[in-house]
């Protein structure tokens, strides 16, 4: 009896099979069985990575640079480590299960208990969770750690800044809408012509001379808002100017409304001096374009929805630590890069095809707007 192997079996269903046959070439040697079973598992290995997400590469290198030279102590650089993206959801921190406690009326009141969330950072009452602490690697903040699929080293751009911006628009608050809110507060949804005046002349205590405690500027202000409301072109102020040669005080103030999300545009050049150099520069731009497309093929079903593109996280490095004085960054996203392939100005290549002089000019934005809290826990440096 032959010592047969214990798979005799598969190996024997594998040469009858069509994968087998489809695999022959024109000698008529096709994949051995066991080629075969190792490119089944690298295929099942590379499947469970992109199930996992973060192990993603599309067989492109890990880890790259450029210049192909070794950093040391005295260099500055810049760090783009990618990870897939990790949606935040639209749980609640800190909403639900809020205890009670009592005020100095005695009355019951719902607080937020100040506590901390999985990433270490102080939450409220309501407190979304957002991209930020779903996508953050390591950075050295004492954040959650989030591991990278791809880790680019690259000299610093020549021009490098940081631009933060907030929203002001003007706000008025004239008295009549004053009194309109007060009333309203106090319960009163449809407040009458007489308790309007009334409260008008209880503002000051003489009343209001302009309007002259009769009732002609009043009752303009309220016909020109009723006015107003059916879509007429006339306004409280216009028909108050008529009745009294004066207008209503807007108490006029620039009002905060929020925040704009901070981005930062990089051009990196590229002098090839050799294969290897060649070689990286080509992944480099492969793996960042790759990073900032979407995936089609999702759990959900392929061709049915898209996935989000990678995250990308930046940071200036001094030899092998952070930068002691440069800004820091919050998870970004890759949103626009274009490659100039003759950047002298020509067309040029080397003999392999590789352009002699490129740039890549690229824009990130970051997911989340920068709050003061950021600052606190920034460190070193000038913060974000």
């Amino acid at each position: 009896m032959p010592n047969l192997p214990s798979d005799y079996k598969q190996q024997e269903a594998y040469y009858k099979s069509d994968a087998y046959r489809s695999s022959l070439n024109k000698d008529g040697i096709g994949t051995t069985y066991e080629t075969n079973i190792a490119n089944v598992k690298k295929r099942e290995q590379i499947e469970k990575n992109r199930e996992e997400g973060y192990r993603d590469t599309g067989g492109l290198p890990a880890n790259l640079r450029y210049p192909y030279a070794m950093i040391d102590s005295g260099m500055d650089f810049l760090k783009i480590q990618i990870a897939t993206y990790t949606p935040p959801d639209v749980e609640i921190e800190g909403l639900l299960d809020v205890p009670e406690t009592t005020d100095t009326t005695g009355a019951n009141l719902k607080t937020g208990d100040i506590k901390l969330s999985d990433d270490g950072r102080k939450q409220g009452a309501f407190a979304l969770k957002n991209a930020t602490s779903a996508n953050t690697i390591n950075t050295g903040a004492g954040r959650a750690l989030k591991r990278p699929k791809h880790t680019i080293y690259l000299p610093i751009p020549r021009q490098i800044q940081d631009a933060n911006s907030v929203t002001y628009n003007d706000g008025t608050l004239d008295p009549l809408e004053a009194v309109g809110a007060a009333l309203i507060s106090q319960g009163i949804q449809n407040p009458t012509f007489d308790r309007v005046r009334d409260t008008f002349n209880a503002l000051t205590q003489d009343g209001f001379d302009v309007i002259n405690a009769n009732t002609d500027a009043i009752a303009a202000a309220i016909a020109g808002r009723a006015i107003g409301a059916l879509g007429g072109n006339v306004t409280a102020n216009a028909l108050i100017a008529r009745a009294s040669g004066a207008i209503l005080n807007p108490n006029l103030e620039s009002l905060f409304q929020g925040v704009k999300l901070r981005q930062f545009p990089f051009t990196f050049e590229f002098f090839p001096r050799n294969g290897r150099e060649a070689g990286e520069v080509k992944n480099i731009i492969k793996v960042l374009k790759r990073s900032m497309s979407p995936r089609n093929n999702t759990k959900q079903g392929r061709g049915v929805f898209i996935k989000q593109p990678d995250i990308f996280q930046l940071q200036y490095m001094k030899g092998g630590g952070e930068h002691p004085f440069l800004n820091k960054f919050l998870p970004m996203h890759l949103t626009d890069m274009k490659i100039n392939y003759s950047q002298s100005g020509t067309y040029s290549t080397f003999w392999d095809g590789t352009p002699s002089h490129m740039t890549a000019s690229c824009s990130f934005t970051e997911v989340n707007p920068v709050y003061q809290e950021d600052y606190d826990e920034a460190g070193q440096g000038v913060g974000y």
